[in-house]
């Protein structure tokens, strides 16, 4: 039996088969008896029926039915696929304010009014913005919102950034929502900020999700009604938009997907900004997004996931966007990522984590996000091969060091009766060996075929290995 492979285990899996139990007589089949009692129960619904639509809002806080998809979806614990990755619950407006702001202004926090190089891009934003691209419009509106470059207008700012949320750009949407609450720019309209914040909560952003929620108890009947109109008209006027778009373009979708594999931005918002649509798949159901992340590129990526692409697409074998994200180490997209309503602890068909994923390539930074963000540390993929272990095999000691930092179970045991020492040492991987012994891990554990790690280095040839193990077990 050779080492493994510094690639994480790729088997076939067999397809689980289930037999369907076997049907049974429904309710009502046959019988004089069931025919009664058909009628019975048809007579009961009509009263409830009756008497439902006879009743009136007690209270006009009560939300209408007509709400009920809106409203259902607009905060962190409705469809959140991990509470671990959401962000904590801001208290008050201002302090949602308080966060959109910290967050949209790193968008243009390298913009320097000194510098002349960066007064040519604003230019350039502007001018663009004026044609009608949705992202250079939402970018402009900050810095008309900031006064950076330009004089302040709130109310400009408004106007542009609302074209950019008609266009479903999800930041725009979260600045939409905030404006409205405010009144900064616009007049103050808790309705219309309710509206913004739950399309954009419905595009998988959390903070917007929080914010909807926080601002419902102040609603009025009256406000869900106008909140649920205004999303369904925006959705009409989407669906009618993007068919339109296919009619003009048919190869619309399809260029988009070639812009995503060949990492392209600027391309990917030039045919978003024709109606493309961001979650279009191809003919083995990878979206754009997916293509984007993996190839590495994270400027392709995040254009599409700022015009609501599913931050939770994943390819044939599972493999999500934040798995691809976190194995080329881009922590800038696994950051935005996170940011929407993503399962940090999701896994592929092989069981293997975005964690896992990190792990086994080295990439440090994200392995430290993902925990922060509430990642599982020992959480193993189907082979029982934790990250700590996929580190340690690929001699990554500096994930290695972080993970055992954060607690990881130094000795944890894979299918095969495997440690993180015992897995390095067959890979030969000599400075992991060193820093595993120096954090106290058991170089006398035997694995299923009776072998201490000792023995498997020996039957590669590592004999400088060999020799450390053997001092560490005598003590030296």
């Amino acid at each position: 039996m050779g080492p493994v492979t510094a690639k994480p285990w790729q088997k076939k899996r067999s397809k689980i088969e289930t037999l369907a139990p076997p049907r049974r007589r429904g309710l009502f089949r046959g019988g004089v008896f069931s025919v009664l009692l058909q009628g019975v129960v048809i007579l009961a619904i009509a009263v409830v029926v009756v008497y439902l639509l006879n009743m009136s809002p007690s209270d006009d806080s009560a939300e209408p039915s007509i709400t009920t998809e809106l409203t259902e979806k607009s905060g962190p614990t409705a469809g959140t696929a991990s509470t671990a990755t959401d962000i904590p619950a801001p208290k008050s407006m201002q302090e949602v304010s308080e966060r959109i702001d910290g967050l949209l202004a790193e968008i243009i926090s390298g913009f320097d009014p000194a510098d002349p190089e960066s007064k040519q891009y604003l230019e350039r934003l502007i001018a663009d913005a004026t044609d009608g691209y949705v992202d250079e419009q939402f970018l402009v509106g900050e810095f008309y919102l900031a006064g950076m470059g330009v004089k302040k207008d709130e109310k400009l700012a408004a106007q542009l950034e609302l074209k950019s949320a008609e266009k479903k750009l999800v930041d725009a949407q979260l600045r939409m929502g905030s404006l409205y609450a405010l009144g900064r720019g616009v007049p103050a309209n808790p309705a219309r900020a309710f509206m913004w914040w739950t399309l954009a909560a419905e595009a998988g952003d959390t903070l917007a999700g929080q914010a909807a929620q926080l601002l419902r108890p102040v609603l009025t009947h009256t406000d869900f009604d106008e909140s649920a109109r205004g999303a369904l008209e925006l959705k009409q006027y989407w669906d009618s938009w993007q068919r339109f778009a296919i009619i003009n373009n048919p190869q619309l979708n399809a260029q988009l997907l070639a812009a995503a594999r060949a990492g392209n931005a600027v391309r990917i918002r030039r045919l978003l900004d024709q109606g493309a649509d961001s979650n279009f798949q191809d003919s083995r159901g990878r979206a754009a997004l997916l293509l984007s992340a993996k190839g590495g590129h994270g400027d392709s990526a995040q254009a599409l996931l700022a015009r609501g692409a599913d931050a939770n697409a994943t390819d044939e074998n599972g493999k999500s966007v934040l798995m691809f994200a976190a194995e080329n180490g881009d922590g800038k997209l696994v950051k935005a990522l996170l940011q929407r309503k993503v399962d940090v602890n999701a896994a592929n068909k092989f069981g293997e984590t975005a964690l896992i994923n990190a792990a086994w390539q080295g990439r440090g930074a994200v392995a430290d996000t993902l925990l922060d963000r509430g990642a599982k540390i020992d959480l193993p993929d189907e082979q029982g091969g934790t990250p700590l272990i996929w580190s340690a095999l690929n001699g990554h000691t500096e994930v290695l060091d972080l993970l055992v930092g954060r607690s990881a179970n130094i000795d944890w045991i894979d299918n095969l009766g495997l440690t993180a020492l015992a897995r390095a040492a067959w890979n030969g991987e000599i400075d992991a060996v060193e820093s595993l012994l120096e954090h106290g891990a058991d170089s006398l554990v035997r694995d299923k075929e009776g072998m201490t790690a000792a023995i498997r280095a020996e039957s590669e040839g590592h004999s400088d290995i060999v020799s450390l193990l053997c001092g560490a077990a005598r003590g030296d």
